[in-house]
């Protein structure tokens, strides 16, 4: 198991937007992307920068009612990715009992950021993540999807590779140029 942590996550202009988190690892350089949803990522971008709220979050009632229950989060485990999905566990203990339950990557990192649980993937999911991210940067940027454009761009920035980043942001603007030009209302 590889122990990550929460470099960031990318929000998009509106909630319909594909949404990122990207997890790093502790001891090393490579990088997990997940795509989630509005909630989660506001939610762990919430918790990130430590804004305040005038009331709870759900995952602030999860972590307050298992603490309260004398629950301990010890981790969650990102151990399966199957067509593009990743799937994880939340692994807690109840007195001298270690259990774990299904849940989704993005509620069980806006758990850990909460409850300062570690948060670990398998090796092998991250070796296909990142092979499978490599095919995508090896596309010619016409051929990536404008989602694909905004997370390469973003990356590429994130690792100073600055001439991918504006490739990238040229392509994009590209694009919507001639979006206008068609759709000129």
């Amino acid at each position: 198991m590889i122990e990550l942590y929460v470099f960031g996550v990318s929000l998009g202009v509106s909630k319909t937007e594909t949404h990122t988190l990207l997890l790093k690892e502790v001891a090393g350089s490579k990088y997990l992307m997940i795509e989630i949803g509005y909630s989660e990522a506001q939610s762990i971008a919430i918790q990130l920068e430590q804004k305040k709220v005038p009331r709870p979050l759900i995952y602030d009632v999860i972590v307050n009612l298992v603490s309260n229950l004398n629950v301990a989060i010890e981790r969650i485990v990102i151990d399966k990715l199957q067509n593009g999905i990743f799937f994880s566990k939340l692994v807690y203990r109840m007195g001298v009992h270690v259990l774990q339950s299904d849940c989704r990557p993005s509620d069980g990192v806006a758990i850990a950021v909460r409850c300062g649980c570690p948060i670990f993937v398998s090796e092998e999911v991250l070796t296909v993540a990142m092979q499978q991210r490599l095919a995508i940067k090896t596309k010619k940027l016409a051929d990536m999807t404008y989602e694909e454009l905004k997370q390469e761009m973003q990356l590429a920035a994130e690792r100073e590779d600055y001439k991918q980043a504006l490739l990238c942001k040229e392509e994009i603007i590209k694009r919507s140029t001639n979006n206008e030009k068609k759709n000129p209302n």
